[in-house]
Parts: C-alpha cells; structure tokens; sequence
C-alpha cells in the first residue's frame, strides 16, 4: 500500500516551517527561504527550493531547482532541474537536467548531469558520474571524485589528522622524556 500524498496548492514558506509529515508531500508551487520540511516518504517540489532546509526518508523531485545555499538530505534518488549553492545529499542518485553552479553534490550511488555544465564546487559519488561539460575558463575550482563514499572519505582525513596529532605529540614525550632522564643523569653525576 503506497503512503497517502498530502498536496499543497501554493508556494510553501516559513509561516509553515517547521513542517513535519510522515507520508508523500507535493507542494504545487516554491519552497521558500528559511522553511524545514521533513517528508517520511517522497517530496515532490513543481517550483523551485531557495534557501530551505529538506530532508526526505524517500526520493525527492524538484520541478525548476535547487537554490540558494539550499541543503537537501535524501534518502532515495534526488531530480532536479538544476542545482546552484546548495549543498544536495543523497543516499543513491542525483539526475539534474541542466546546470550545477557552484554546489557540493554527495550522491551514494550516481551523480548524472544529462544537458548541462558543472561550474564550481564538489561533485562526488560511489559508482560513476555522468557531466558532458566540466569547469569553465574563469577558473572556478571544481572537483570531482568517484569511488569512495563521501562520508567515508570525510570520516578516513579526519583519521589521517588524527594520526598525525598522536605522531606529534609522541615526538613531544620522547623529546620530555629525553630531557627528563638526561636531567637526571646530571643530577647523579654531580651529587658524586
């Protein structure tokens, strides 16, 4: 049995923020600034996100896009139309038909960019990623990385950092405990 589809007619902002729902949401308008939304099953936006805070426990589909330092957590699959600095998280693909502007995408299956240009910001996936134009003359930076999960990457630095904190704070007591047993060499050589 599929979950009940709550529908709002009109543009969703933060008069209705927090908003939390355990079924299907599909708002037939804009998701404005400032707003939360948490969604139990799928989120169906006709407008555009700007600004928002998503989380959905399913799929997410944006009719026109994702905007405006927007941070999006999904579960499923995220569509969009196109993403611009946001910062978009799924749990298995991100399909957007346009462009990618300045965003930080984290996809745990597949990243496909079917039309358009990926133009600054982090794109990375587990399985593949799909951009028929990367980057641009300005010299914006934008990377790309395949393989390894994100979170796992993020989690494997913050070990490294880790590891080389202990390294020198080991040096640090060696060096102490050298001082400390040539002090005492000194002292017993001169009490005899």
């Amino acid at each position: 049995m599929r979950p009940e589809t709550t529908r709002i007619k009109r543009d969703f902002n933060q008069r209705d923020s927090p908003f939390k729902i355990d079924g299907n949401l599909f708002i037939q308008g804009d998701v404005l600034e400032k707003t939360e939304i948490q969604v139990g099953g799928d989120l169906r936006v006709s407008g555009i996100i700007q600004r928002a805070k998503i989380e959905t426990d399913r799929h997410l589909v944006v009719g026109q896009g994702v905007t405006d330092r927007s941070e999006v957590k999904v579960n499923g699959s995220v569509k969009s139309g196109f993403i611009e600095n946001s910062v978009v998280s799924s749990r298995g693909d991100i399909i957007i038909q346009n462009n990618v502007m300045r965003a930080t995408l984290y996809a745990g299956r597949n990243i496909l960019l079917s039309d358009g240009i990926m133009v600054g910001g982090t794109a990375s996936a587990t399985e593949k990623i799909v951009i028929q134009r990367l980057g641009s003359s300005a010299g914006v930076p934008t990377y790309i990385s395949v393989g390894i999960h994100p979170k796992i990457r993020i989690k494997y630095n913050e070990i490294q950092s880790r590891i080389e904190e202990i390294g020198k704070e080991l040096q640090l007591l060696a060096k102490n405990i050298r001082f400390l047993e040539e002090t005492d060499i000194n002292n017993s050589t001169s009490r005899s």
